[in-house]
């Protein structure tokens, strides 16, 4: 009982400061509760969040793609000749911020709000959202990361390369922008109305517990106490802007193709 008291009070604090809960959280805790009459809006937005994260970042990743020309078979590697244009640069920069943020919201990911709790998720709280909103999370960052870093690569010129890699990180936070005024005061207004879970939910509860006790493997300390996470995330965040200045190059990329001569 006094579990269950912190957690909502951990709730109704997030909900009144209106920080912590994602789309995927709040459903957690609409859906924990029974709120039926709340459902369809929860879940509508959220289906248009998992539409924007994942299946938009994919279809923009793979126009970027093809626009660039690296469907051709012509090499993505362009090598890199000692050329220290501006283009190349800010694309190796770029990158770099892009690999760092990422990172750093993948490590962190399991200490924000209901994430934070793993496993041991409160009753009224329905485990499967949580779950599927923390492993939604992991797969949005891991393509923001992959679609900005093509789309930088991929750009011919810097203005492409500022506005639409900054277009795709937007796009990590709109389950926390979804999240409105109403959405906060719904959860204050039912923190008092908890109902019994259906059969269906408490089963799926099961799976979710399961499914969140794999979260203390990231933060699992290996080789002196340096967590798994650390270890994976650094070279990755080093090794994507080097491979950016080592082969980038602005010939063969959109327009540019089109306005180089043919030998």
């Amino acid at each position: 009982k006094d579990s269950k008291r912190m957690s909502a009070g951990e709730i109704k604090q997030w909900a009144e400061a209106q920080e912590n809960l994602d789309i995927y959280q709040v459903n957690a805790f609409i859906i924990g509760t029974g709120q039926r009459k709340l459902y369809a809006i929860g879940l509508w937005k959220m289906m248009a969040c998992i539409g924007l994260q994942i299946v938009g970042i994919i279809l923009l990743a793979q126009l970027t793609w093809e626009d660039g020309g690296f469907d051709e078979g012509d090499g993505v590697c362009q090598g890199y000749n000692g050329d220290t244009q501006s283009e190349a640069w800010m694309a190796f920069f770029f990158v770099s911020f892009v690999s760092i943020t990422c990172a750093e919201d993948l490590r962190n990911l399991g200490h924000y709000g209901m994430y934070g709790w793993g496993s041991e998720q409160p009753e009224f709280v329905s485990k499967i959202w949580v779950a599927i909103g923390f492993y939604a999370n992991i797969i949005v960052l891991i393509l923001s990361w992959l679609c900005s870093s093509i789309i930088i690569f991929a750009s011919g010129n810097i203005l492409d390369m500022v506005l639409n890699s900054v277009a795709v990180l937007f796009m990590i936070t709109i389950d926390d922008e979804i999240v409105t005024f109403s959405d906060y005061e719904n959860v204050l207004s039912t923190m008092s109305t908890f109902s019994n879970k259906s059969s269906a939910v408490a089963f799926l509860d099961k799976i979710a517990e399961a499914l969140l006790k794999l979260q203390k493997l990231w933060d699992f300390q290996l080789l002196g106490k340096i967590p798994i996470c650390t270890l994976i995330m650094t070279p990755l965040t080093i090794c994507a802007p080097l491979f950016t200045i080592l082969c980038y190059s602005s010939v063969g990329k959109g327009e540019d193709a089109a306005a180089t001569p043919a030998p």
